[in-house]
């Protein structure tokens, strides 16, 4: 799981489009940085799940630190 920092205080300050428009650009940045094979998913508010299938528990967490 990962956790958006501070996307409540981009909410209140420019709106819910704006924040919207910011998770978008981290979902995009993550895939970007990930295999095509692992998994990205919006979970609720800021929190989203990453799967990293036939995948070793070093490598996942050396991606989880990367993002």
């Amino acid at each position: 799981m990962v956790e958006i920092d501070h996307s409540k205080s981009i909410n209140d300050t420019w709106r819910h489009d704006i924040g919207d428009i910011a998770l978008k650009e981290v979902a995009s940045v993550m895939s970007k940085a990930m295999r095509k094979t692992y998994v990205i998913s919006r979970i609720g508010g800021e929190e989203f799940a990453l799967i990293f299938p036939e995948n070793i528990v070093s490598e996942g967490l050396i991606m989880v630190e990367i993002v």
